[in-house]
């Protein structure tokens, strides 16, 4: 049977609970017989609704019901010695345990909670998603084998989350031959060739052109996956700053400087910071990128920091309709209670370095810290997140951003709290921070017109990219 796109990715695993919930039923079946049988036959004359039936003491009666009185020897099927009920016992526990897995591998798999956005619609059924689907179905990206650099894979199942084809996408990659760091400097030489080998995306959608993100990348190491991401998630429209570490090797800087001169919007900070990890010198590189951005180009919407060790699950097409969605809002994790410890911030934190000056740490000692200023309290979160323009505004120039900024230089990992202290405006009220999270009630959201839908298809961007 034929199945398109978005049938067979919301049939599929409907197809395995079912299965999967048979066998659940039928082993608990089993043990629930096994414990109301006795360890021997006891059969007795019954004279239910005057049919003479022979029934099994301690058996269920509508079970014993069926067991004609000419067959005395039914009873001896549905009784059991001990060595059984233990061993059907034993069958039960190991099927819960299978079902339980195979339900969280089912639901956990990646691209079956995927996102996918329905304009006008706040709570979609999957009859609904389905639908959607089969409208951009036909808007999915032209998979052509002969414009892609691994040509052995299908493309068409991995967007369809195939697991069979993932996995061996997987062993494909395995078998690449890793590009080294001197073959990428023989590439940038020529940009143009560079640019097309590696299939950089240099046209947008209209969409994408209007609305421009800016992205810093911190990194201290290997270039050949700095140029990976940077490849992922480049668009003309977008800008990008790499902060290397000032520590790094020579080799890295010049490597790093040789790719970002194929790029009018990349570039390198014009500030670098020795980093040491949870020093200020980690958030402080992020601030330093900020203030490039601001002063390059304001024309950019939001701001996303990274790691050069990450690889993006959205397209950029995707990511604009979700940042649209925003509406101006951060999306900074806050974490407020027990679980901000707040050993971080109560005492000062320094830098040591090792005795051969070669590594270096962070160290508390015993001097308490004076409370945050502008009577602000502190929450933890994550060192990234994504900020609106106006936020960035905000941190770098409002004086109680840099009060308080100026105040975190010698607490313990400052980048986990600076952003989610500025955003949480519940607690924070005063600060009236652009984009804040001030935990409004879902009564408050019920005029977005747009939402996220968690089901078994990923969404399919209506720009022409790749895949």
């Amino acid at each position: 049977m034929n199945l398109n796109l978005s049938q067979s990715a919301l049939i599929q695993p409907n197809i395995y609970l079912s299965i999967y919930l048979s066998i659940y039923l039928s082993i608990y079946l089993s043990i629930y017989l096994s414990l109301r049988l006795p360890e021997a036959p006891i059969c007795t004359l019954d004279s239910f609704s005057h049919l003479p039936i022979m029934r099994c003491k301690h058996l269920p009666w509508h079970l014993s019901f069926f067991l004609y009185h000419s067959s005395p020897y039914f009873c001896e099927m549905f009784s059991m010695s001990r060595k059984l009920k233990r061993l059907v016992i034993v069958f039960f526990l190991a099927g819960i345990c299978g079902f339980s897995y195979s339900f969280f591998k089912l639901y956990t798999f990646p691209g079956m909670i995927l996102h996918a956005a329905i304009p006008g619609n706040q709570f979609a059924t999957p009859k609904e998603v389905l639908a959607e689907a089969r409208t951009t179905e036909s808007m999915l990206p032209h998979c052509d084998p002969n414009d892609r650099i691994v040509k052995s894979v299908n493309c068409k199942a991995i967007l369809n989350m195939n697991e069979t084809e993932l996995i061996r996408a997987l062993n494909v990659m395995k078998q690449m031959k890793p590009t080294s760091e001197k073959e990428l400097l023989r590439q940038v030489a020529n940009c143009n060739e560079f640019k097309k080998k590696q299939r950089y995306i240099l046209h947008s959608s209209r969409e994408e052109m209007k609305f421009p993100v800016a992205y810093s990348i911190l990194l201290y190491k290997d270039v050949v996956q700095v140029e990976k991401l940077l490849r992922a998630i480049y668009r003309p429209q977008n800008w990008y700053c790499l902060h290397i570490d000032a520590k790094a090797p020579f080799q890295l800087h010049y490597a790093v400087i040789q790719l970002v001169s194929c790029f009018n919007n990349v570039f390198i900070a014009s500030k670098l910071e020795e980093v040491v990890y949870s020093s200020f010198s980690r958030l402080q590189a992020d601030i330093n990128c900020m203030t490039d951005l601001i002063s390059r180009n304001g024309s950019w919407k939001y701001f996303i920091n990274l790691p050069s060790q990450v690889y993006p699950l959205k397209t950029n097409a995707e990511l604009v309709k979700i940042l649209k969605i925003y509406n101006g809002a951060n999306d900074i994790e806050g974490i407020t209670g027990k679980r901000i410890l707040p050993e971080r911030f109560q005492y000062r934190h320094y830098i040591y370095w090792s005795r051969k000056g070669e590594t270096s740490y962070i160290k508390r000692t015993s001097k308490r810290k004076a409370p945050p200023p502008h009577k602000i309290s502190i929450v933890k979160g994550s060192a990234y997140g994504v900020f609106s323009k106006s936020f960035v505004q905000f941190a770098l120039f409002d004086k109680r951003a840099q009060d308080l900024l100026k105040w975190m230089e010698d607490i313990s990992s400052p980048d986990e709290y600076f952003w989610a202290t500025l955003n949480h405006l519940k607690i924070n009220m005063q600060l009236n921070t652009p984009g804040g999270y001030r935990a409004l009630s879902i009564l408050h959201f019920a005029a977005v017109p747009k939402k996220y839908y968690f089901w078994s298809k990923p969404f399919v961007p209506k720009s022409p990219e790749r895949c």
